[in-house]
């Protein structure tokens, strides 16, 4: 133990607990980030692009003013 708490030791071991604390409170805040993005951030269209659209309104899975909304926001 003596050993342990000398000098070079010591330091070593303080430096590696702090690298070590960083990066779990990175992975944290990344965490935290990724969920507040995906509840705040925006949501993909659920179509990509007219075709899709078209088609979908076509089969009846959408309204009108749905579609038309969406194909304003695609264009």
């Amino acid at each position: 133990m003596k050993e342990l708490l000398q000098w070079p030791n010591w330091a070593i071991l303080a430096t590696f607990i702090a690298v070590v604390i960083s990066l779990v409170l990175n992975i944290v805040l990344y965490q935290r980030v990724q969920a507040l993005y995906s509840k705040f951030g925006a949501q993909a269209l659920p179509f990509r692009n007219r075709d899709e659209l078209e088609a979908a309104f076509q089969a009846g899975t959408i309204d009108r003013a749905e579609y038309e909304h969406l194909k304003r926001k695609i264009s």
